[in-house]
């Protein structure tokens, strides 16, 4: 079983079905998928594995897990050759090498890419892939829990998004593909719907989660208009010769120390958003990004994806600088798991954002697009081999026996049909992780958001779902709220600024006590944090 329909997840569905094992995929809805724009790897004279893996732990400043940063070095190169096989154009040069961008963090221009379409390119011929290969899809349904027997995952509790009818599906392997918890702010670039589902139930199930405390924002998305707001423009543009300056036309990136050839993500979203702390934001609360000295080519056509939305919109981002700010984005944190993608729990495995370790403090740019397709054929692979070393299945049985506890929670949830609307409670809980959670943290905020969490937990407990299909927004929350007190409590401990990760009152990093890693498991249902030595 595979949770997950975006581009981690059908990699993971093909590389399993590649060896004769039955699979089958589950979807909640939309992801985060089709707006990746390509995937680094190493094509260009003078790079190597050794640069690649270099500037992987540089950006996460040394926090990485080492083996799966080397891995995904090394194997990326790789997933090349399985696109293509598939049908997936990717640009080339005249010469016939590979069309190679430049991303933020890298020393060589390394991001492949079908025009700027990559991951609705790779999703379409994946999915058409998994089919011929009889994968089987079950779309519009939502993962509530794993299934845990005799210590080892044996399936999923389910409800159905349309009615939010529970059921169950009893599987031999899990695969944890589920993506990310963004939406827990007010202001992502991915779906709603993203709300650290797959975070929650691998903790639940007894899996580790591991730099919990760092988040990547996404330095360019609109703020204007609001049709917008969310959606972003790449930061490789910068390389290419546009801009960023403040409201009062201040070239600002020399001085955070920042420049078009060394600003990865993490500085450049701190730059911004001190700009604006400063009171030299734009009228709409960004900065401005112009694009309008480039080829209109490179934008109208290279860069379809984003500059049509904007043009609907009644902004032409060739003829107008566009207002910007930083945006909730991708977690670098999540479920640990050694190289081969299992997880500490038997018969879990993890790929894409869902897994944790692998960037560290901060994520080069173009490397989110190289994990789905690395770590999901690995766990594809892991995952069937797993299943020709462990041919003993749980009995119908024994798994019914485990699903009634979900059962009983599920008949609770849809007996509330009055109280606090649960969509309150999480406006509520997006202002709270906005307001003190966002890039700029302190001690202060941090203990606030801890109150305001707590209280929101309390009155969660009354929180009406409204019955049907409305149930599945009580499992989001509770999702969203264990999801926010682990980002909230790691960042109270790292008293240090690393990466992504910016304490005001603690603005230096410190790696003769912070070069180290925070964990959490839970126990009775809470997070405990443990602080580690990296691997």
């Amino acid at each position: 079983m595979v949770i997950g329909q975006g581009a981690a997840g059908l990699r993971a569905a093909c590389a399993a079905a590649e060896t004769g094992a039955e699979v089958l995929v589950v979807g909640k809805g939309s992801c985060a998928s089709p707006e990746i724009m390509g995937f680094n790897c190493v094509t260009e004279p003078g790079d190597s594995f050794q640069c690649f893996y270099e500037d992987i732990m540089q950006a996460g400043q040394e926090i990485n897990h080492t083996a799966l940063a080397r891995q995904l070095a090394e194997v990326s190169i790789h997933e090349t050759e399985f696109l293509t096989s598939l049908g997936v154009t990717l640009d080339r040069k005249v010469d016939g090498s590979y069309h190679t961008l430049s991303t933020l963090g890298c020393r060589y221009p390394r991001l492949v890419h079908h025009q700027a379409l990559t991951g609705v390119e790779e999703m379409r011929r994946m999915e058409q892939y998994a089919r011929e290969l009889h994968v089987e899809f079950m779309p519009r349904v939502t993962v509530t829990d794993l299934v845990v027997c005799d210590g080892r995952v044996c399936g999923a509790a389910c409800i159905r998004n349309e009615d939010g009818s529970f059921f169950s599906i009893q599987a031999d392997a899990v695969i944890l593909a589920a993506g990310g918890g963004s939406a827990i702010h007010g202001v992502s670039t991915y779906p709603g719907i993203c709300t650290g589902d797959g975070y929650a139930i691998a903790a639940r199930a007894g899996a580790t989660l591991v730099d919990m405390e760092f988040q990547q924002f996404e330095p360019c998305s609109f703020v204007y208009p609001e049709a917008l707001r969310g959606k972003i423009v790449p930061t490789t543009l910068l390389r290419s010769g546009a801009r960023l300056y403040n409201a009062a036309g201040e070239d600002f990136m020399p001085r955070y120390g920042l420049s078009s050839s060394n600003a990865r993500k993490g500085p450049l979203s701190r730059a911004i958003a001190s700009e604006i702390a400063a009171g030299r934001g734009t009228p709409h609360g960004g900065v401005y990004y112009d694009m309008t000295m480039l080829p209109r080519d490179m934008i109208v056509q290279g860069h379809s994806i984003f500059y049509v939305p904007a043009k609907a919109a009644g902004l032409d981002i060739t003829q107008v600088p566009a207002e910007m700010a930083p945006a909730s984005h991708t977690f670098m944190g999540g479920v640990e798991a050694e190289a081969d993608t299992s997880t500490g729990v038997t018969g879990l495995f993890v790929c894409g954002e869902a897994m944790g370790g692998l960037h560290g403090a901060d994520r080069i740019g173009g490397n989110a697009g190289a994990e789905v397709l690395v770590f999901g054929g690995q766990a594809g692979r892991s995952a069937a081999a797993y299943l020709t070393q462990n041919a003993q299945t749980v009995s119908g049985t024994q798994f019914q026996d485990a699903v009634r506890a979900f059962e009983a929670r599920h008949a609770g949830y849809l007996s509330r049909t009055s109280g606090t609307p649960v969509s309150e409670l999480r406006a509520r809980l997006m202002k709270l992780m906005d307001r003190h959670v966002g890039i700029l943290r302190d001690e202060a905020g941090l203990l606030t958001a801890l109150s305001g969490l707590d209280r929101l937990e309390s009155a969660f407990a009354d929180a009406c779902s409204g019955g049907g299909n409305g149930v599945r927004s009580l499992y989001e929350f509770s999702n969203m709220l264990l999801l926010g007190r682990m980002q909230v409590m790691a960042s109270f401990l790292r008293t240090e600024s690393r990466g992504v990760f910016n304490r005001t009152d603690h603005p230096d990093r410190d790696d003769s006590a912070w070069k180290k890693n925070i964990v959490f498991h839970l126990k009775n249902g809470r997070p405990v944090p443990v602080v580690r030595d990296c691997k």
